[in-house]
Formats: C-alpha cells, structure tokens, sequence
C-alpha cells in the first residue's frame, strides 16, 4: 500500500493563493523521506474547473469536492466533506494552511 500526503487546498472564490504551492514543498520535502504519493483536496461551489487549473499547476492529482452555493456553516460543511473523503483513503500526513479556516479545518480532522 502507497503512502499518501494529503494537501488540502485553500483558495478564495475559486481563485487559487500561493498557500497550496507553499505546502506543496512542505509535500515534497516529505516525500522524499518517506515515498508517498501527493494529492491535493479542494472543496467548494462550481470546484471542477479550478481542480483541473491546479492539477496542471502541480503536475498531482487533485480532487474536487461540490459543496453546492449555500455559504451557511461553510467550515463544517468543508470538514464534513474532507473528512468523507479522508476515511475512505486515509493518508500518513495532512498539509494544511496555517490560517483561522485551516486551523478549524484541522482540529476537525483530528477529532474525525
């Protein structure tokens, strides 16, 4: 079984920062540690198209995740759906962005 380094990707409105690039190193400097596949996981409204920018940004796999157009509980919706996906392919590490929405993204993985 392949280790895998999970990025959860931040962006504004679909637009991507430099956040997920910035842990993007933090991977790869993982990775050549321990052998693990890096994936990047991005979640929000109309997502697919922005996936696709950053996997050919990253030249990695990225997976989109729908969160449809209601912005209510947005960080617990968010949580809800990394963590759906995280259990069905739990990896070895999680990058995260050291922001107010990665670090209550975080505490919710951790509990998860």
């Amino acid at each position: 079984m392949t280790r895998q380094i999970a990025i959860i990707a931040d962006h504004c409105q679909n637009d991507i920062n430099q956040a997920p690039i910035a842990l993007m190193k933090t991977a790869a400097q993982i990775k050549a540690g321990c052998q693990a596949d890096i994936r990047l996981i991005i979640a929000g409204e109309s997502i697919q198209s922005t996936a696709e920018q950053l996997a050919t940004y990253t030249s990695c796999p990225v997976l989109g995740l729908e969160l449809g157009e209601s912005t209510e509980y947005l960080e617990e919706r968010l949580a809800a759906a990394f963590l759906h996906e995280l259990k069905s392919d739990r990896p070895e590490f999680i990058c995260i962005n050291h922001t107010v929405r990665g670090v209550t993204l975080a505490a919710a993985l951790a509990v998860g």
